[in-house]
């Protein structure tokens, strides 16, 4: 028999796992701190031992006294106080090893699972070590009715992230939400849901949490919570599977594992190929072209010339001892400039773990580490994302004759570090493939499609027919997302502005080319990749760019623009004169 509203309430609950002890629940402040008033109580709910947490939160004077006093001469000292209660049960199956015991005590006690029922700001006094992450979303997706979805919260993985919540207040397929199951993670979902044994066509909100009425009367409220474990073992439906393929790791004791794959990676030789440089693109918005760094958190900090490397940033911390190497990754950090005579700095400090990729499968789950966040990505969704890149692989570079990028070694008696930068540049090898291809190099001749808006390249090279080649030395795998990006942005704005197809025009004539022979609005991108030694492959590439390249692909198809990759080798040759 169902509970009548009457005898309900909307309660928060959390799922808790690996506890020693209900009390390790708590964080050691609420128990111990003088700015907190809190009572604990071994209790009984229904049939069951309980803990519970009750007080209250008194931080002091509110911040904004200060400023009265400085308006006013007069010292106030006045605050909040707020109340909270958490509210801790054993979860069916663990009721025989429960224990209170204190923190010392608490390595004898097998591990439990438990529900955490917060009140007021009772969630603030959780552990987090021990929370389930995504336990809420992961309930709302098993029982959410699929046309009725009322709010989906989403993060995109891109290289300029974005948290987007999308609501309809009447309800809606996944679809009409427009979620992209290959670069967004949800992170939250209101919904109307049919939960078994609990209720029917229930407000549901979904996220670590699950907000849902329970009911008051102790028995029943057990009866209720216990079910939420039958229903998390319920299959995902099909139509809401794309809400379940990519999580954010938030489990302190899992990230500090990955941090320690990380470390072994840096130190040694395995798993060196599944680590790389990334771009942080959204900590260099709109920089322009940056030709210098200097590195901070490691010594004196000199203005080195060139674009940062892998190898450089690891020969920093490969100094430190095991123990230090996260601790020195943490305190790195990279200032970009414009070259090595300009002082004055393009970007703030950006850490140098927004530096680095990295990926590692444990126990079937691919997790990669992008931006200084850590994201896991089940197995089957991994052969998924494998499948749609190797077929955009397969369409093969559209191009014949594509010339690999030669590179001459450095010769200290005939020729200087500046002009074998320059021979090796991109620009020369830009120049190399408008003339094999009988094409127009177009590298670094930008074209500003709106006044005082950031100037853009329409691409490295242009051919007759509307194809747009975009090339990137991506020997470190650093690039290759920041590439799509740029590509994307190219197109969309020379399909969009007669202004921008005006400015290539100039461009175009500036280089000696026929305005009757070339295109201005794109019709094919074809974006040359070299790496070193080996060309790169569908399966090669890193987690991060294999998800934008499926996004960036999808978003210009509608577009009628075709995408084709070329990868190339960029190898090294002895220098002859």
């Amino acid at each position: 028999m169902m509970s009548t509203k009457k005898q309900q309430a909307r309660m928060t609950i959390y799922r808790l796992i690996n506890l020693p002890a209900l009390k390790c629940a708590i964080r050691k402040r609420y128990r111990d701190s003088d700015n907190l008033t809190c009572q604990e109580q071994n209790i009984k709910i229904g049939d069951r031992e309980a803990f519970l947490l009750t007080g209250t939160v008194e931080p002091g004077s509110a911040p904004w006294t200060k400023t009265i006093g400085q308006i006013t001469g007069i010292s106030i000292e006045i605050g909040n106080k707020t109340a909270l209660a958490v509210l801790l049960i054993p979860s069916e199956s663990d009721t025989s090893n429960i224990g209170h015991t204190s923190d010392s005590e608490s390595t004898a006690i097998p591990f439990i699972s438990a529900w955490a029922i917060t009140f007021g700001m009772g969630f603030q006094a959780l552990d987090a070590q021990y929370i389930d992450i995504g336990f809420g979303k992961r309930i709302a997706i098993r029982s959410a009715n699929p046309d009725s979805l009322n709010m989906v919260g989403k993060v995109t993985l891109d290289e300029k992230p974005q948290m987007i919540r999308s609501t309809i207040p009447s309800g809606g397929t996944l679809r009409r939400f427009g979620f992209d199951e290959f670069s967004e993670l949800a992170t939250r979902i209101i919904a109307n849901a049919d939960l078994e044994g609990i209720g029917e066509n229930v407000k549901i909100k979904g996220s670590d949490s699950l907000s849902i009425p329970l009911p008051t009367s102790p028995q029943e409220l057990l009866d209720k919570i216990d079910q939420l474990e039958t229903i998390l073992r319920k299959p995902v439906p099909e139509n809401l599977k794309p809400l379940e393929h990519l999580s954010l790791v938030k489990a302190p004791e899992l990230k500090n594992r990955l941090e320690q794959c990380l470390v072994e990676a840096i130190l040694t030789d395995n798993d060196q190929e599944q680590l790389a440089l990334s771009y942080p693109y959204d900590a260099i918005d709109e920089i322009g072209d940056p030709d210098a760094y200097k590195i901070f958190g490691a010594g004196r900090s000199a203005m080195i010339d060139g674009y940062p490397t892998l190898d450089k940033l690891l020969s920093i911390v490969k100094r430190e001892s095991e123990d230090n190497v996260l601790n020195k990754l943490n305190h790195l950090s990279i200032v970009l400039f414009k070259n090595e005579k300009e002082s004055i700095p393009l970007s703030s400090r950006i850490p140098v773990k927004k530096w680095l990729t990295f990926q590692k499968t444990l126990n079937n789950v691919r997790y990669f580490l992008q931006n200084n966040q850590w994201y896991s990505m089940d197995e089957p969704y991994v052969r998924v994302v494998q499948d749609k890149v190797q077929e955009i692989f397969n369409r093969g570079p559209y191009l014949e004759d594509i010339p690999d990028w030669i590179i001459q070694a450095q010769d200290k008696n005939k020729i200087s570090k500046r002009e074998l930068q320059e021979i090796n540049s991109e620009k020369t090898y830009n120049i190399l493939l408008a003339r094999e291809l009988n094409g127009l190099c177009l590298d670094r001749k930008l074209v500003n499609p709106i006044e005082g808006a950031s100037s853009i390249e329409a691409c490295d090279v242009l051919l007759k027919g509307g194809i747009f080649i975009h090339v990137k030395n991506a020997a470190s795998s650093a690039p290759v997302s920041h590439l799509l990006a740029q590509a994307l942005v190219s197109t969309d704005i020379l399909l969009s502005s007669d202004t921008a197809r005006e400015k290539l025009e100039q461009r175009i004539v500036e280089v000696g080319g026929d305005l009757s022979e070339y295109d201005t609005k794109p019709k094919r991108v074809v974006i040359v990749i070299a790496k070193d030694r080996k060309p790169l492959t569908a399966e090669s590439l890193y987690t991060f760019s294999k998800i934008n390249l499926i996004r960036h692909d999808s978003l210009l198809a509608p577009m009628g623009i075709e995408l084709n990759i070329a990868p190339i080798v960029r190898k090294e040759v002895e220098q002859k004169l």
